[in-house]
C-alpha cells in the first residue's frame, strides 16, 4: 500500500524499494499530492542509489516510523507519550540535524522539569532508538553522543506482607475492601477488569517476571498437568521453566476454563493485554505512590534472598543473564550471613 491515511486524516506515503521500507507524511489530505510525493520520493531514491548517498527523513517522520514499528509492543503507549513531549523540540528538523549539543540541551530541559534520572534515561534511549531504526531503513543520520546521566542511589523498594495483603484485598472482587465498590462503570465489565488486575498481580508476585513477559504469555506455554510455565524473556532472549505456586495454579486453572484466545491475559481486540492503569491506580489509592509494577518483581527477589536463596539461584529465577544485575539484592542477605558467621564462631570457641 503506497498511500494510506492516518487517524487525523493526513496522508502518508509508504513503499518498499530495493528491500528497504520508506515512509513519509505528505502534510496534506489530498491524494493527488500524495501520489506526486510518492513519485518524487521514488525518483530521488533511484538517484540516491546511483550516487550512493543515504536519503533524508524529517525528525518527525523518523519518530512516526519508530512508533509504527513498535505499535504492537506493551511499551507503545509510553513511546507515544515520549514522542508528544519531543514534538515541539523537533519542529522543522531533519533527522541528520540531530547533534550532541541539541541532544544534551533537550534532555537538560526535561531534567529542569523535574524528571528523575530513570525518566531521563528513557527519553535519551528513545531518541537513540529512533535514530537507529531510521538508519536501519537506510536514512541519513549524523554522529552524536547521548548525555551521560548519573545513576542515583536509592532504597530498593519492595512490598511488605501487609502492603501485599492490602493490595490484593483491594483487587479481590469477593473482599469487602475491593476497589470495585468505588467505581461507577457497568458491573459486569468492571468485575472482569478487577479480576484481571488481581490475577495479573498474583502472577507477577509469584513468578518474579517482568510485566511484558506475563502480559504476552500464551496458553501453549502453560502446562497445568505438570504445573510449570515456559516463560520466554524477550529482554534477554532466553526461556525459563517456572513451577507454579498453589495460587498461580488455581488462577490459571480458573482462567483456562473460560479462555477464548491464545493469550492468558486478553485485550478487548483479542490480542494480549497492554494497559495496566487500573492496577497502577489501585496502588496510588492505597498510598503506594512510590511503587510501580516493577516493584512486584523486586518484592519476589527480595523475599527469596531474605529466605536464604543464593544470588545465583535468584538470578536464575529472574532470568538475569549477568549476576551483577542481581547484586543489588545482596544487602538483604546480610542478616542470614552474619547469623551464620556468629554460629560458626560460637561453635569454634565451645
Amino acid at each position: 500500500m503506497a498511500v494510506y491515511t492516518r487517524k487525523d486524516g493526513t496522508l502518508y506515503v509508504q513503499f518498499r524499494l530495493n528491500g528497504k521500507t520508506y515512509i513519509k507524511s505528505t502534510g496534506a489530505k489530498n491524494k493527488t499530492q500524495a501520489n506526486a510525493l510518492e513519485a518524487k520520493m521514488r525518483a530521488e531514491l533511484n538517484e540516491t542509489e546511483v550516487l550512493g548517498s543515504p536519503s533524508e527523513i524529517s525528525f518527525k517522520d523518523a519518530i512516526e516510523l519508530f512508533l509504527d514499528k513498535t505499535k504492537s509492543m506493551s511499551s507503545s503507549p509510553g513511546f507515544h507519550s515520549t514522542a508528544n513531549w519531543f514534538a515541539p523540540h523537533i519542529a522543522n528538523m531533519q533527522l541528520h540535524d540531530l547533534s550532541t549539543a541539541w541532544f544534551h540541551k533537550t534532555i537538560r530541559q526535561k531534567e529542569l522539569e523535574g524528571a528523575a534520572p530513570g525518566t531521563l534515561r528513557l527519553y535519551s534511549q528513545f531518541i537513540v532508538s529512533v535514530v537507529k531504526n531510521a538508519e536501519n531503513f537506510g536514512y541519513r543520520v549524523s554522529a552524536f553522543k547521548k548525555p551521560k546521566i548519573a545513576a542515583t542511589q536509592h532504597r530498593l523498594r519492595f512490598l511488605s506482607i501487609d502492603e501485599e495483603t492490602r493490595l490484593l484485598n483491594a483487587l479481590d472482587i469477593n473482599h469487602p475492601d475491593c476497589r470495585m465498590n468505588d467505581y461507577l462503570k457497568p458491573q459486569v465489565q468492571h468485575t472482569h477488569k478487577v479480576q484481571d488486575d488481581y490475577d495479573l498481580c498474583v502472577l507477577l508476585l509469584d513468578t518474579g517476571s517482568r510485566l511484558n513477559e506475563i502480559q504476552k504469555i500464551r496458553w501453549d506455554k502453560i502446562d497445568l498437568e505438570k504445573r510449570v510455565i515456559q516463560l520466554w524473556r524477550p529482554k534477554v532472549r532466553n526461556e525459563s521453566i517456572l513451577h507454579m505456586t498453589d495460587r498461580v495454579f488455581d488462577i490459571l486453572s480458573r482462567r483456562k476454563e473460560t479462555a477464548t484466545t491464545e493469550y492468558v491475559f486478553t485485550a478487548m481486540d483479542g490480542s494480549f493485554r497492554k494497559s495496566c492503569q487500573g492496577l497502577r491506580s489501585t496502588m496510588a489509592a492505597l498510598g503506594l505512590e512510590d511503587c510501580t509494577l516493577h516493584t512486584l518483581r523486586h518484592t519476589t527477589a527480595s523475599r527469596l534472598v531474605q529466605s536464604g536463596m543464593s544470588l545465583y539461584e535468584v538470578a536464575n529465577i529472574l532470568g538475569h543473564t549477568n549476576i551483577s544485575t542481581t547484586i543489588k539484592y545482596s544487602h538483604l542477605a546480610n542478616d542470614q550471613v552474619t547469623q551464620k558467621a556468629k554460629d560458626i564462631l560460637n561453635n569454634i570457641h565451645k
